[in-house]
């Protein structure tokens, strides 16, 4: 899932699994979430200037959880910055079963490579070399 907020990102994650069988709990968990979403409601994100034009810093961060779904698959997340500012999150499950944690982190780790990848091409089209 990639989306706008990424405080929200992992919660709409968790959640949507349940939509076919909510219990007491999903309710109770998804109002938590809307009352959080009303008191943010005016939140906004700051995008800093460059220090020095034409130059461009791409730094990625990334985790997963190994087996904590209840299907037994990984969570996996990642964050990418453009000159400090966060332009891209994302969090998702992992579509196959990893049998240790270093699996399960390699299988991250190309995740966030591949949005470095396309974010280095991007600004490569536009003329703007990192």
């Amino acid at each position: 899932m990639n989306g706008t907020r990424p405080d929200l990102a992992y919660v709409l994650n968790r959640l949507s699994q349940y939509n076919s069988k909510p219990t007491k709990n999903y309710s109770e968990s998804a109002t938590d979430m809307f009352r959080y979403i009303n008191g943010i409601i005016n939140a906004k994100l700051i995008i800093r200037r460059l220090k020095t034009p034409g130059t461009y810093n791409i730094e990625g961060y990334l985790d997963s959880s190994w087996k904590d779904n209840h299907d037994g698959t990984s969570i996996l997340g990642g964050l990418l910055f453009l000159n400090g500012n966060l332009i891209l999150w994302n969090i998702s499950k992992q579509k196959r079963t990893s049998t240790l944690t270093t699996e399960a982190k390699y299988f991250s780790s190309c995740n966030i490579a591949k949005y470095m990848i396309w974010l280095y091409n991007i600004l490569k089209e536009l003329g703007l070399s990192p």
